[in-house]
């Protein structure tokens, strides 16, 4: 019987503790079901930044035409450097004075600088269909950047750009906005863009002409404006924004009006006020009303 009674208050222990241990892990399971970080609506200085990849020119090239007919001599090969008036070559041409009909003229440097195209060879014809040669000014750099549409509206002369190779980061100047689109073709197709040239403070050493580099341009930067991490936000299905702010241990839902983004951080128009705590990374369950705990861990 002893036995039989001692079984029984075993069991009902054991359930008691099932039970207790069971609603401990239910609470606990609420508590971090309402643990947040919480961040605040600040006012700050929020920067307007188109981030795009340039290809690095040169600012000076010359495209050479030279007078159509037989390639006699060529004295230079791709990459040497040469001087205005340089003589580099000679084209024999028809000539109407000439007792055999034609005569040797001299090919001169139309610039100095660099060869970089070199389209014509010794004992071949010339057709003037195409630059003979490109010379270009390999020390003097620029940046040229392709827009497109929805990124050309803001952009103007004299606007900061920062040109990033290998971590590295060198100044820039807006210098040229091209008055038109031009039309690229693309992997998707013929796409309009708008050309713009960057003006570099100082020499890039690490890359050559005709490779790509990071670009940012600062369009124009917002002073003192309302703004709060893009984790705050939660966009619904319907198009609408929207940031949980914190009151007295509860969230409050706020419908919000977004500006302009930048990094991690949004302008806010309208939906909250400065100083007021806001919930970040607000998990999918968490509604209007619901309790909020601050998460205080690292």
């Amino acid at each position: 019987m002893i036995k039989k009674i001692i079984a029984i208050v075993l069991v009902i222990i054991i359930a008691a503790a099932a039970v207790v241990f069971y609603l401990l892990r239910q609470q606990e399971a609420a508590r971090a079901a309402s643990m947040y970080k919480i961040g605040s609506v600040t006012k700050s200085d929020i920067p307007d930044i188109v981030s795009t990849t340039g290809t690095l020119k040169s600012q000076n090239s010359f495209s050479q035409i030279i007078d159509t007919g037989l390639v006699t001599k060529l004295d230079v090969k791709l990459g040497d450097t040469v001087k205005t008036d340089d003589e580099i070559g000679t084209v024999r041409v028809a000539s109407a004075t000439s007792l055999t009909g034609t005569k040797d003229v001299s090919i001169l440097a139309g610039a100095d600088g660099t060869i970089t195209q070199l389209n014509i060879a010794e004992g071949e014809s010339y057709t003037g269909l195409m630059a003979a040669l490109v010379i270009e000014d390999l020390n003097s750099q620029k940046v040229e950047v392709r827009l497109s549409k929805n990124d050309s509206y803001k952009i103007s002369t004299g606007q900061s750009a920062t040109i990033t190779v290998n971590g590295k980061e060198y100044d820039g100047t807006v210098d040229t906005v091209s008055p038109t689109a031009t039309q690229f073709q693309t992997v998707q197709g013929v796409e309009a863009s708008l050309v713009v040239d960057i003006k570099l403070s100082s020499y890039i050493p690490d890359v050559k002409i005709g490779f790509d580099v990071d670009c940012d341009i600062l369009l124009e930067e917002l002073k003192g404006v309302l703004v709060v991490p893009l984790q705050a936000v939660v966009a619904n299905t319907d198009a609408s924004t929207h940031i949980f702010s914190v009151e007295n241990g509860k969230a409050i839902d706020n419908i919000v009006k977004l500006g302009l983004v930048s990094g991690s951080n949004v302008q806010i128009l309208d939906g909250v006020t400065e100083g007021e705590k806001i919930v970040l990374n607000p998990k999918p369950i968490l509604k209007d009303g619901d309790r909020v705990i601050e998460d205080t861990s690292k």
